[in-house]
């Protein structure tokens, strides 16, 4: 058990830290250098991209502390989704015979229509 959540925490903080290096980057780059600040050195790029990622993780750490009922909502939503979507197919696919490509597909399918009525 102790295994398994190491290699959980470690597939979340890696996709975290690349989250936050894309946030910084994005913007840095793609907002500071074309359009605020089309002289900037590439110092001053690497600086607003730094502190652009402090300002992301201080902002997450406040959602998560307390997150809104929305936040919550969706990602109980998406856990939800990904667990229908995949859940079934996965489990059919290693232990029926009978499981095909395309009935994993058909109840991917169905499940993201009904997903959407149910929003809706």
């Amino acid at each position: 058990m102790g295994l398994f959540a190491v290699m959980i925490l470690a597939a979340v903080m890696s996709t975290t830290d690349r989250l936050m290096l894309t946030v910084g980057t994005q913007f840095s780059w793609n907002i500071f250098k074309v359009i605020l600040r089309p002289k900037a050195t590439e110092k001053q790029i690497i600086r607003v991209s730094q502190v652009t990622m402090l300002v992301a993780v201080i902002v997450s750490l406040l959602l998560a502390i307390n997150p809104p009922e929305v936040l919550v909502f969706l990602i109980f939503l998406a856990i939800g989704l990904i667990l229908a979507s995949f859940a079934v197919p996965l489990i059919a696919g290693m232990y029926w015979r009978r499981a095909t490509t395309a009935g994993a597909r058909k109840h991917d399918g169905r499940t993201g229509y009904r997903a959407v009525l149910w929003l809706l």
